[in-house]
């Protein structure tokens, strides 16, 4: 039996709330400590403009959406997507999904054969921009953040739980020019098993990643957070989960 990447996912949330301080190097070296105060103030506003620069040093400059994507504003929630998917739906599960009926029949995004419908394989392991529900709502070099893009940001911000305009998330703090950006903790959707409808709402965050999970391919990268902890982790992609953009600096 394959994993289930949201379960698996939970669990590694809810352990974290018990063993590890929001300091602590919970991503074998992503989360990095600095000489920022303990409890330093919070924004209580994220920083205005529809494209904010974070000042990370990852090689490339990228801005990052003050919003989600179908969202208006920083603490609205917006829409959710399934991996690979660009428009949101009323069912989320393997009975509507676009790439497969099941975790073992995918039919896009699969590199094991393992996991491919009649041992279907390709060489695709990160979402082509036609897929990219970011690239395709926004247009232009937006697009879904990758793996090291999430871990970019975690490593260059200070992660604080908190609230804006009554909606509970994490703000994004730089270390380097205090830019911010707010993320809605808006949990996820599933229709799978017995349990229709938005899970871990208020509680939790889950932020679609552009690249698959190494060899298991029903899952995909995500951020997750909560109130102490946060990180990267997988998550089942045919489940619904939110969306923020990226684009590299000086491009639309």
């Amino acid at each position: 039996m394959r994993k289930v990447f949201y379960l698996a996912a939970l669990a590694l949330l809810t352990m974290g709330m018990v063993a590890c301080d929001p300091t602590e190097d919970n991503n074998n070296g992503n989360n990095t400590n600095d000489s920022t105060p303990t409890n330093p103030t919070i924004p209580t506003t994220p920083t205005e403009g529809e494209w904010i620069d974070m000042g990370l040093e990852s090689g490339v400059e990228l801005l990052w959406r003050s919003c989600n994507l179908g969202a208006e504003s920083p603490e609205q929630y917006g829409n959710y997507y399934a991996w690979g998917e660009t428009q949101p739906k009323d069912v989320y599960g393997w009975s509507t999904y676009a790439w497969g009926s099941n975790y073992d029949a995918l039919t896009k995004y699969c590199d094991n054969s393992e996991y491919g419908l009649n041992r279907y394989t390709d060489e695709l392991d990160e979402l082509e921009p036609a897929d990219d529900a970011a690239s395709v709502a926004l247009g232009g070099d937006a697009r879904m953040p990758s793996y090291a893009d999430w871990n970019n940001l975690l490593r260059g911000t200070r992660v604080e739980w908190t609230t804006v305009n009554g909606v509970n998330g994490c703000m994004f703090i730089s270390k380097t020019n205090g830019n911010c950006i707010f993320l809605p903790a808006m949990g996820y959707l599933s229709d799978e098993g017995g349990e229709p409808g938005v899970h871990r709402d208020s509680v939790w965050g889950f932020y679609w990643a552009s690249v698959l999970v190494g060899h298991d391919c029903a899952g995909a990268y995500d951020l997750e957070f909560g109130s102490g902890i946060h990180n990267t982790y997988a998550f089942t992609r045919c489940y619904g989960l939110p969306i923020r953009a990226v684009r590299p600096a000086g491009k639309k």
